[in-house]
Protein backbone atom coordinates (compact mmCIF):
# COMPACT_ATOMS: atom_id res chain seq x y z
CA UNK A 1 0.00 0.00 0.00
CA UNK A 2 1.46 3.24 -0.94
CA UNK A 3 1.57 6.66 1.66
CA UNK A 4 3.48 8.98 2.44
CA UNK A 5 3.26 9.09 6.11
CA UNK A 6 4.09 5.20 6.86
CA UNK A 7 7.63 3.87 6.25
CA UNK A 8 8.21 0.19 6.80
CA UNK A 9 11.63 0.80 5.22
CA UNK A 10 12.51 2.71 8.40
CA UNK A 11 12.23 -0.76 10.62
CA UNK A 12 15.63 -1.43 10.68
CA UNK A 13 17.23 -4.32 12.72
CA UNK A 14 19.51 -3.49 15.35
CA UNK A 15 22.04 -5.32 17.38
CA UNK A 16 22.16 -4.99 20.73
CA UNK A 17 24.47 -7.26 22.24
CA UNK A 18 27.49 -9.60 20.75
CA UNK A 19 28.18 -12.04 23.44
CA UNK A 20 26.64 -14.95 25.00
CA UNK A 21 24.35 -14.48 22.22
CA UNK A 22 23.18 -12.01 19.22
CA UNK A 23 20.50 -10.05 20.82
CA UNK A 24 18.75 -7.61 17.95
CA UNK A 25 15.45 -5.70 17.79
CA UNK A 26 13.32 -5.15 14.92
CA UNK A 27 11.95 -1.28 15.24
CA UNK A 28 8.73 -1.18 14.30
CA UNK A 29 8.58 1.48 16.36
CA UNK A 30 10.05 3.58 13.93
CA UNK A 31 7.45 3.38 11.15
CA UNK A 32 5.75 6.17 12.51
CA UNK A 33 5.77 8.15 15.69
CA UNK A 34 2.07 7.62 16.90
CA UNK A 35 0.65 4.60 14.89
CA UNK A 36 4.14 2.65 15.59
CA UNK A 37 4.73 -0.68 15.13
CA UNK A 38 1.78 -3.64 14.83
CA UNK A 39 -0.30 -1.09 14.71
CA UNK A 40 0.05 -0.13 11.30
CA UNK A 41 0.86 -3.10 10.34
CA UNK A 42 -2.40 -4.26 11.92
CA UNK A 43 -4.23 -1.20 10.11
CA UNK A 44 -2.94 -0.97 6.62
CA UNK A 45 -5.16 -3.51 4.64
CA UNK A 46 -7.77 -2.75 6.48
CA UNK A 47 -7.77 1.02 5.42
CA UNK A 48 -6.83 0.05 1.97
CA UNK A 49 -10.10 -2.16 1.41
CA UNK A 50 -12.00 0.45 3.36
CA UNK A 51 -10.48 3.02 0.76
CA UNK A 52 -11.22 0.03 -2.21
CA UNK A 53 -15.24 -0.42 -1.11
CA UNK A 54 -15.88 3.11 0.10
CA UNK A 55 -15.76 2.40 3.31
CA UNK A 56 -16.37 6.09 5.12
CA UNK A 57 -16.76 5.33 8.54
CA UNK A 58 -14.80 3.14 11.16
CA UNK A 59 -16.13 2.17 14.50
CA UNK A 60 -13.66 0.17 16.89
CA UNK A 61 -13.45 0.23 20.76
CA UNK A 62 -10.70 0.12 23.76
CA UNK A 63 -9.97 1.22 26.99
CA UNK A 64 -8.89 4.58 28.09
CA UNK A 65 -5.47 3.85 27.40
CA UNK A 66 -5.57 2.00 23.90
CA UNK A 67 -2.47 2.56 21.63
CA UNK A 68 -5.46 0.87 19.07
CA UNK A 69 -7.88 3.47 18.91
CA UNK A 70 -4.78 6.43 18.36
CA UNK A 71 -3.82 4.23 15.95
CA UNK A 72 -7.27 3.80 14.19
CA UNK A 73 -8.25 7.88 14.96
CA UNK A 74 -5.13 8.90 13.20
CA UNK A 75 -4.88 6.57 10.14
CA UNK A 76 -8.43 7.79 10.10
CA UNK A 77 -7.80 11.15 9.70
CA UNK A 78 -5.00 11.17 7.29
CA UNK A 79 -7.31 9.12 4.83
CA UNK A 80 -10.19 10.83 5.36
CA UNK A 81 -12.79 8.56 7.10
CA UNK A 82 -15.24 8.96 10.39
CA UNK A 83 -13.51 7.00 13.45
CA UNK A 84 -15.66 6.60 16.50
CA UNK A 85 -13.92 5.09 19.30
CA UNK A 86 -16.10 3.26 22.02
CA UNK A 87 -14.48 3.75 25.33
CA UNK A 88 -14.82 1.32 28.17
CA UNK A 89 -15.22 3.32 31.49
CA UNK A 90 -16.12 6.40 32.33
CA UNK A 91 -15.17 9.85 30.28
CA UNK A 92 -12.31 11.42 32.41
CA UNK A 93 -12.87 14.64 34.60
CA UNK A 94 -9.51 16.21 32.92
CA UNK A 95 -8.76 15.01 29.13
CA UNK A 96 -5.40 13.12 29.39
CA UNK A 97 -2.95 12.33 26.88
CA UNK A 98 -4.18 9.77 25.12
CA UNK A 99 -8.17 11.66 25.14
CA UNK A 100 -6.40 14.67 23.79
CA UNK A 101 -4.71 12.93 20.94
CA UNK A 102 -8.30 11.25 20.11
CA UNK A 103 -9.78 14.64 19.97
CA UNK A 104 -6.61 16.00 18.02
CA UNK A 105 -7.47 12.97 15.08
CA UNK A 106 -11.16 14.02 15.10
CA UNK A 107 -12.30 11.07 16.70
CA UNK A 108 -16.01 10.56 18.21
CA UNK A 109 -15.57 9.68 21.27
CA UNK A 110 -18.48 7.46 23.01
CA UNK A 111 -18.23 5.88 26.85
CA UNK A 112 -20.02 3.62 27.87
CA UNK A 113 -19.86 1.47 31.18
CA UNK A 114 -17.81 -2.17 31.33
CA UNK A 115 -20.51 -4.19 31.77
CA UNK A 116 -21.59 -2.56 28.42
CA UNK A 117 -18.96 -2.88 26.63
CA UNK A 118 -18.47 -6.51 27.44
CA UNK A 119 -21.35 -6.88 25.31
CA UNK A 120 -20.13 -5.30 21.70
CA UNK A 121 -23.97 -5.70 20.63
CA UNK A 122 -25.00 -3.47 22.92
CA UNK A 123 -22.33 -1.16 23.10
CA UNK A 124 -22.65 -0.21 19.44
CA UNK A 125 -26.53 0.60 19.79
CA UNK A 126 -24.88 3.67 21.25
CA UNK A 127 -23.17 5.30 17.77
CA UNK A 128 -25.48 6.70 15.11
CA UNK A 129 -24.05 4.42 11.84
CA UNK A 130 -24.86 3.11 7.98
CA UNK A 131 -24.26 -0.59 7.85
CA UNK A 132 -23.83 -0.03 4.13
CA UNK A 133 -20.67 2.04 4.82
CA UNK A 134 -19.34 1.46 7.54
CA UNK A 135 -16.43 -1.45 9.27
CA UNK A 136 -16.79 -2.28 12.86
CA UNK A 137 -13.26 -3.20 13.70
CA UNK A 138 -12.54 -5.21 16.56
CA UNK A 139 -10.72 -4.16 19.83
CA UNK A 140 -7.07 -4.53 18.78
CA UNK A 141 -7.54 -4.46 15.64
CA UNK A 142 -8.47 -8.05 14.84
CA UNK A 143 -8.96 -8.95 11.41
CA UNK A 144 -8.25 -11.74 8.73
CA UNK A 145 -6.27 -8.48 6.82
CA UNK A 146 -4.70 -7.58 10.01
CA UNK A 147 -2.99 -11.09 10.00
CA UNK A 148 -1.13 -10.17 6.36
CA UNK A 149 0.12 -7.32 7.45
CA UNK A 150 1.63 -9.18 10.63
CA UNK A 151 3.18 -11.90 8.55
CA UNK A 152 5.07 -9.04 6.29
CA UNK A 153 6.97 -8.14 9.19
CA UNK A 154 8.50 -11.72 8.66
CA UNK A 155 9.24 -10.77 5.17
CA UNK A 156 10.89 -7.98 5.43
CA UNK A 157 13.72 -9.68 7.83
CA UNK A 158 17.22 -9.10 6.55
CA UNK A 159 18.63 -11.57 8.90
CA UNK A 160 18.05 -15.05 10.00
CA UNK A 161 17.00 -15.74 13.39
CA UNK A 162 16.94 -18.88 16.03
CA UNK A 163 14.53 -17.35 18.22
CA UNK A 164 11.90 -14.42 17.64
CA UNK A 165 10.13 -11.97 20.98
CA UNK A 166 6.94 -10.75 20.50
CA UNK A 167 4.35 -9.18 23.17
CA UNK A 168 0.91 -10.19 22.45
CA UNK A 169 -2.10 -8.86 23.51
CA UNK A 170 -5.04 -10.00 21.38
CA UNK A 171 -2.73 -12.72 19.45
CA UNK A 172 -3.28 -11.08 15.82
CA UNK A 173 0.41 -9.95 15.45
CA UNK A 174 1.47 -13.54 16.70
CA UNK A 175 -0.64 -15.44 14.75
CA UNK A 176 0.34 -13.69 11.07
CA UNK A 177 4.47 -13.92 11.94
CA UNK A 178 3.56 -17.77 13.02
CA UNK A 179 1.98 -17.91 9.44
CA UNK A 180 5.14 -16.73 7.59
CA UNK A 181 7.37 -18.38 9.42
CA UNK A 182 5.61 -22.38 8.75
CA UNK A 183 5.75 -21.11 5.35
CA UNK A 184 9.19 -21.05 5.49
CA UNK A 185 12.17 -23.20 5.16
CA UNK A 186 12.86 -22.32 8.73
CA UNK A 187 13.50 -23.50 12.05
CA UNK A 188 13.11 -19.87 13.46
CA UNK A 189 11.15 -20.72 16.79
CA UNK A 190 8.70 -17.85 17.77
CA UNK A 191 8.02 -16.93 21.58
CA UNK A 192 4.47 -15.20 21.94
CA UNK A 193 4.53 -13.66 25.32
CA UNK A 194 1.18 -12.46 26.55
CA UNK A 195 0.57 -9.38 28.64
CA UNK A 196 -2.84 -10.21 29.22
CA UNK A 197 -3.73 -13.24 31.22
CA UNK A 198 -4.91 -15.07 27.93
CA UNK A 199 -2.27 -17.70 27.57
CA UNK A 200 -4.80 -20.92 26.88
CA UNK A 201 -6.61 -18.24 24.44
CA UNK A 202 -3.12 -17.69 22.46
CA UNK A 203 -2.47 -21.26 22.64
CA UNK A 204 -5.83 -22.24 20.89
CA UNK A 205 -5.28 -19.23 18.28
CA UNK A 206 -2.08 -20.85 17.46
CA UNK A 207 -3.62 -24.70 17.08
CA UNK A 208 -2.10 -26.17 13.97
CA UNK A 209 1.30 -24.07 13.72
CA UNK A 210 4.46 -25.34 14.98
CA UNK A 211 7.76 -24.30 16.70
CA UNK A 212 6.23 -21.51 18.71
CA UNK A 213 5.78 -21.23 22.40
CA UNK A 214 3.57 -19.18 24.54
CA UNK A 215 5.43 -18.09 27.52
CA UNK A 216 3.75 -18.47 31.08
CA UNK A 217 2.98 -15.32 33.55
CA UNK A 218 5.11 -13.05 31.83
CA UNK A 219 1.69 -10.06 32.08
CA UNK A 220 3.38 -10.35 35.60
CA UNK A 221 -0.40 -10.53 37.06
CA UNK A 222 -2.49 -9.02 34.00
CA UNK A 223 -2.74 -5.82 31.37
CA UNK A 224 -1.08 -3.33 32.71
CA UNK A 225 0.67 -4.65 35.81
CA UNK A 226 3.70 -3.72 36.60
CA UNK A 227 6.70 -4.23 39.24
CA UNK A 228 10.36 -2.87 39.47
CA UNK A 229 11.89 -4.26 36.90
CA UNK A 230 10.05 -3.17 34.31
CA UNK A 231 10.83 -0.02 34.90
CA UNK A 232 14.56 -0.87 35.49
CA UNK A 233 14.66 -2.23 31.76
CA UNK A 234 12.98 0.64 30.33
CA UNK A 235 15.22 2.93 32.38
CA UNK A 236 18.33 0.61 30.98
CA UNK A 237 16.88 0.08 27.77
CA UNK A 238 17.33 4.71 27.33
CA UNK A 239 20.53 4.47 29.16
CA UNK A 240 22.20 2.05 26.84
CA UNK A 241 20.69 1.84 23.87
CA UNK A 242 18.57 5.23 23.12
CA UNK A 243 15.33 3.20 23.00
CA UNK A 244 12.10 3.49 24.57
CA UNK A 245 10.04 0.85 25.75
CA UNK A 246 6.42 0.53 27.32
CA UNK A 247 5.71 -0.72 30.01
CA UNK A 248 2.83 -2.99 28.98
CA UNK A 249 3.87 -4.76 26.02
CA UNK A 250 7.99 -4.55 25.03
CA UNK A 251 9.33 -4.04 28.27
CA UNK A 252 7.49 -7.44 29.58
CA UNK A 253 8.53 -9.01 26.66
CA UNK A 254 12.63 -8.20 26.79
CA UNK A 255 11.84 -9.26 30.21
CA UNK A 256 10.02 -12.83 29.49
CA UNK A 257 13.20 -13.10 26.85
CA UNK A 258 15.73 -12.65 28.85
CA UNK A 259 14.33 -14.91 31.36
CA UNK A 260 13.96 -18.02 28.33
CA UNK A 261 17.34 -17.28 27.33
CA UNK A 262 18.74 -18.50 31.26
CA UNK A 263 16.29 -21.12 31.44
CA UNK A 264 17.29 -22.93 28.36
CA UNK A 265 20.96 -22.26 28.72
CA UNK A 266 21.27 -20.60 25.24
CA UNK A 267 23.79 -19.60 23.58
CA UNK A 268 25.63 -19.28 20.26
CA UNK A 269 22.10 -18.30 19.34
CA UNK A 270 20.45 -15.01 16.69
CA UNK A 271 17.79 -14.08 18.33
CA UNK A 272 15.35 -10.83 17.95
CA UNK A 273 12.85 -8.90 20.00
CA UNK A 274 10.19 -7.41 18.31
CA UNK A 275 9.82 -3.74 19.10
CA UNK A 276 5.78 -3.66 18.64
CA UNK A 277 5.61 0.54 19.44
CA UNK A 278 3.40 1.80 22.24
CA UNK A 279 5.80 3.93 24.04
CA UNK A 280 2.50 6.05 24.53
CA UNK A 281 1.66 3.96 27.44
CA UNK A 282 4.34 4.81 29.53
CA UNK A 283 2.94 8.65 29.84
CA UNK A 284 -0.09 7.74 31.77
CA UNK A 285 -0.47 9.08 35.72
CA UNK A 286 -0.57 6.02 36.93
CA UNK A 287 3.07 5.02 34.82
CA UNK A 288 4.67 8.12 35.33
CA UNK A 289 4.10 7.68 39.47
CA UNK A 290 5.65 4.13 39.01
CA UNK A 291 8.53 5.52 36.40
CA UNK A 292 9.17 7.77 39.01
CA UNK A 293 10.04 6.11 42.24
CA UNK A 294 12.81 4.06 39.82
CA UNK A 295 14.25 7.17 39.03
Amino acid sequence: MLNKWFNENHSEEQLLENNQNQIWIKRDDLIHPIVSGNKWRKLKYVIENCLENKVAHIITNGGAYSNHSIAAACVCSLYNLKCTIIIRGEKPAIDHHYTLLLKAFRAELIYVSREIYKDKQKALTFVDYDENNCLVLPEGGANSLSKIGCAELIESLKNQYDAIFVASGTGTTALGMLHALNGKPLKTHLYIVPVLKNEEEIEQLCQGFSNFTVSKDAHLGGYAKTNAEVFETINMFLKKYGIMLDPIYTAKCYIAMQKKIEEEHMQNQKILMVHTGGQLGLFSDMMIQRWGKKI
